[in-house]
């Protein structure tokens, strides 16, 4: 359990009856639908300092695709700074758990959606190029650019803010594009060679052509290969993967990484 309060409900969703679970306390969320869960929780001292020196190694990366990324306040973990702190001084000195739980009230006030996320990956069938994961672990950080997955262990790495804020405007609808990314990342993305931006074009069209109702303010990234966007409109999620077939013989590796 994964914190002192828990809530069961009851839902009917795609597939049938499933059960729902949320706990909100500092230590995180969990749900619970079919045979998948949901776990949010705050990183660990540990990770946060491993995460922060995985964000100050990709740093060329971010600046490349004009992210912006948050780094502390810290002359230690600059991203000028050679050899970054190691993990006693950033326990010592940075980290706190208290900056994540006004994101932990935040996510939870937003648990409805989440709840029909969960359901929704949870009730799809066996397709071609998607997987579905037993285990979603979300865990929050206050370093990086706004989102990052797993697709090894279905974990799933989300920015906030200490006001409890989240890039883009909401960190649940971040959670199901990352979920999205798990979802197709082997069996489409790296099957088909997608470049970053194909890939994040791709995302974004399967988000609010499948979750929309739910995300109705979900907004596409404006650097997305719009070139994607003629080969699935109107392709339900049986043909996602043949449709990038036919993109991808359209538009060859070569040439899509000129595009992005």
């Amino acid at each position: 359990m994964l914190g002192r309060r828990q809530y069961w409900v009851l839902c009917a969703w795609m597939v049938g009856l499933c059960t729902v679970a949320w706990a909100e306390d500092v230590s995180g969320i969990e749900l619970e639908s079919g045979e998948a869960r949901l776990v949010v929780r705050p990183q660990s001292a540990k990770e946060a300092h491993a995460y922060l020196l995985g964000v100050l190694r990709d740093m060329p990366f971010f600046r490349a695709n004009g992210y912006e990324v948050a780094l502390p306040e810290h002359p230690a973990f600059s991203d000028e700074v050679e050899t970054p702190g190691d993990l006693a001084l950033f326990r010592q000195e940075i980290y706190r758990i208290e900056p994540f739980q006004p994101a932990l009230r935040r996510l939870n006030e937003g648990r409805d959606k989440l709840d029909a996320t969960l359901a929704w990956f949870a009730g799809l069938p066996e397709l071609d190029g998607f997987r579905r994961y037993p285990l979603y672990e979300v865990t929050l950080t206050l370093y990086g650019s706004g989102g990052s997955y797993r697709p090894d262990t279905g974990r799933i790495i989300l920015f906030t803010r200490p006001d409890g804020s989240f890039k883009g405007g909401g960190g649940v609808h971040t959670i199901a594009h990352e979920m999205m990314h798990l979802a197709v990342e082997e069996g489409i993305v790296q099957r088909f060679a997608l470049s970053h931006w194909e890939k994040e074009r791709l995302i974004d069209l399967l988000v609010k052509g499948h979750l929309g109702h739910l995300f109705p303010d979900y907004r596409l990234q404006q650097n997305g290969v719009d070139a994607l966007d003629r080969y699935l409109d109107g392709v339900p999620l049986t043909g996602v993967a043949a449709a990038i077939a036919g993109y991808r013989a359209d538009h060859p590796v070569e040439q899509s990484r000129d595009a992005g």
